[in-house]
């Protein structure tokens, strides 16, 4: 398990005409404070990323974003 970092990471995918880009960024903190921010239309998987996320990091600010865009119809969705 995790106890505090200062990091960054990012990272890019797509599957099935569906691509996504996910940014992680943290920084030392006494506690655990999560800020999500995700692309129109998935706000519902923010409580699933924090409680992946807060099974490996205890501490530390940790700032994620997520951009999901639908390339089958052309749409960004974020």
């Amino acid at each position: 398990m995790i106890n505090s970092m200062t990091a960054f990471a990012a990272s890019a995918c797509t599957e099935s005409g569906v691509a996504v880009s996910v940014e992680i960024r943290s920084v030392n903190s006494r506690h655990l404070d999560q800020v999500v921010r995700l692309s129109g239309g998935y706000a519902v998987l923010e409580e699933r990323i924090k409680s992946r996320i807060a099974r490996d990091v205890v501490r530390g600010r940790v700032d994620t974003f997520v951009a999901i865009t639908d390339q089958r119809e052309g749409d960004d969705v974020f």
